[in-house]
């Protein structure tokens, strides 16, 4: 074994040896949390047959919460069939006597 192969063969041996305490050496450990994930966003069914879409429609008008009432909004800014668009602004619509 000439020198040149007995430097390269040392050289080896001491970055292999760096490596692996660079490896195992612990890692900092962020001073922040990490931010809690949020909810995604309400996404319309655009890709139901209209009847799915109208019975998903009226489901939701029968009894408005403030979900409902989100996802009828996001309807009503996706949807363009007329006549379930008619159907999402009649949901929408308060109510005479109720408070709004």
């Amino acid at each position: 074994m000439n020198t040149a192969q007995l430097l390269a063969l040392l050289a080896s041996f001491i970055f292999g040896v760096v490596f692996a305490f660079y490896s195992a050496w612990p890692r900092n450990v962020p001073l922040a949390p990490p931010a809690e994930p949020t909810e995604p966003q309400i996404s319309w069914p655009a890709l139901l047959d209209p009847d799915a879409r109208l019975s998903i429609v009226m489901q939701l008008g029968a009894k408005p919460t403030p979900e409902r009432i989100a996802i009828l909004t996001r309807a009503r800014e996706q949807e363009r069939d007329p006549r379930i668009l008619a159907v999402v602004e009649q949901a929408l619509a308060p109510v005479i006597g109720e408070p709004g």
